[in-house]
């Protein structure tokens, strides 16, 4: 074999292992993209989707003159903001969900500012609600028991490839929401 063909041959195999290796660091990133992402959601499940599963969910007393809550739509308007908030990968539009100072927005506000970082952010978000229960109520806010379960959504790369997160197994988490000025946010999500 000529010098210049074992060269050659030397340097296709740089080729193909620098290839290699950056495609593990890029499978690698995107574990690490997911487990972030599953990690927050592990954390701080917020809603369903309206008509999703069978409505167990109880009203509440909304005060004297006024239409009882429905705690199901409630977690579905904040479970919508959240995701389109994921989507735009805009930390400031987790305001629209969270109290401000909860630890629940805070973990969320740095998950989005790590996806910005990486150029990905998260398309479809969709959580499905499977229970809804009063646990507490007073004048200000409502600890409600959720069960619900990611059924949609997908991790957008800095090149726009598309990669389906995974269907979960139903979780149940102890949510609190708090009344503000025309609606409700959540204050604190704890698991079961």
């Amino acid at each position: 074999m000529s010098r210049h063909a074992e060269r050659r041959r030397h340097g296709t195999r740089q080729r193909r292992f620098a290839l290699a290796s950056a495609g593990l660091v890029i499978a690698g990133a995107f574990a690490l993209l997911f487990s972030m992402l599953w990690e927050s959601v592990e954390a701080h499940r917020v809603a369903g989707v309206p008509g999703s599963a069978v409505a167990t969910g109880h009203p509440g007393t909304a005060g004297p003159g006024r239409e009882p809550v429905r705690w199901r739509e409630v977690l579905a308007r904040l479970d919508r903001a959240r995701a389109e908030a994921f989507a735009a990968s805009d930390p400031a539009a987790l305001a629209a969900v969270y109290t401000p100072g909860s630890r629940a927005l805070a973990t969320d506000a740095r998950l989005l500012a790590r996806y910005r970082r990486q150029g990905a952010r998260v398309a479809g978000l969709t959580m499905q609600l499977a229970d809804v229960r009063v646990v507490r109520r007073d004048s200000g806010s409502v600890l409600l028991r959720v069960t619900d379960r990611i059924v949609g959504g997908e991790l957008v790369d800095g090149a726009g490839g598309r990669h389906p997160l995974a269907a979960d197994r139903p979780t149940t988490h102890r949510i609190t929401l708090v009344a503000i000025e025309g609606g409700w946010r959540i204050s604190d999500v704890r698991r079961v």
